[in-house]
């Protein structure tokens, strides 16, 4: 369990980082209008860009994936980034689907002899 100082700044700068990042490569203008599956495909490009960016700076347990996913969502609350919030919402529901479909399978590897 990772204990952070969620008010330091560097840890600011991490999550607008991160905020800047998932906004550059998908846009979650009108968010609210689009259909169930849309909003889950959304969720998932969301936490697998959240996971990417996070995996080669810390290694994060599920639950303190989530707990960031928590914190990006009350964050974009509070600058009034709705939409963007509402994906961390989603996300933050569905968490146990979503991330069970972006961890890669695990591959075995036969080697045929003969």
């Amino acid at each position: 369990m990772i204990n952070v100082d969620i008010n330091h700044p560097s840890f600011i700068a991490l999550i607008e980082k991160v905020n800047a990042m998932i906004l550059q490569n998908i846009s979650v203008d009108k968010y609210f209008s689009l259909s169930e599956d849309k909003k889950r495909g959304l969720s998932y490009l969301s936490l697998k860009l959240v996971n990417n960016s996070m995996k080669s700076k810390v290694k994060l347990t599920d639950n303190e994936l989530l707990s960031f996913i928590t914190i990006l969502w009350k964050r974009n609350e509070e600058l009034e980034n709705y939409e963007l919030a509402a994906v961390m919402k989603n996300i933050m529901e569905n968490f146990t689907t979503i991330y069970k479909s972006i961890q890669p399978k695990p591959r075995t590897r036969k080697i045929a002899i003969k």
